[in-house]
């Protein structure tokens, strides 16, 4: 490796994509969210057939359909800031825009299957499954929630050619890109491990 490349490598390790505030922010909500699932896992060990009865209760068709929203609009935000970066802004702010959309139909498929929870009367006092789920899904839809706002924030910015547009939307698609990380755990906790 080269002195030239060496240096590159230093520069994107000491500044990454956002900043390195950003990422220890990703970090913090990574480490609390892995430390609830823990917690799930252990109460679940101590309650097997109640958590195993109780996850049949969940809708197993909206959390797949709720994942591929997510995937598919990390997918899309990924593509958006490349295209911004190649300077072809139109498409970026056609990707972005799927890619919120589909946020968006995360967030309304979420507030459905809330609704029914309540409804059926799985409110966060009917058990400790229950407690998790809401702590856990509730948690991750205001991130969600927060984050579908700042890609909202980054597409109005597009279209005022702005200077450090990049730049945000590198803060806004980590952000992202960690609500689809940890959909991709909370997904298999909650709905596929027996």
């Amino acid at each position: 490796m080269n002195e030239n490349q060496n240096h590159s490598l230093h520069n994107e390790l000491s500044n990454p994509p956002g900043g390195p505030l950003i990422w220890f922010v990703i970090f913090m909500e990574l480490v609390t969210f892995i430390a609830g699932i823990f917690f799930f896992f252990s109460y679940k060990q101590d309650n097997q057939q109640l958590f195993l009865e109780m996850q049949s209760k969940l809708n197993l068709n909206y959390a797949i359909i709720n994942t591929l929203f997510l995937v598919t609009s990390g997918y899309f935000v990924a593509l958006a800031l490349n295209s911004l970066k190649n300077n072809l802004r139109s498409i970026s702010r056609k990707q972005l825009f799927v890619g919120i959309i589909l946020g968006a139909g995360f967030l309304i498929l979420k507030s459905i299957e809330y609704s029914e929870k309540l409804s059926q009367g799985y409110d966060t006092s009917y058990n400790h499954f229950f407690t998790f789920y809401w702590f856990l899904t509730f948690f991750h839809f205001a991130h969600v929630l927060f984050a579908t706002f700042i890609l909202l924030f980054i597409f109005f910015k597009i279209s005022r050619h702005e200077e450090d547009e990049i730049s945000t939307f590198e803060v806004g698609a980590s952000l992202w890109h960690m609500c689809d990380l940890i959909w991709i755990l909370l997904f298999p906790t909650l709905f596929l491990i027996r």
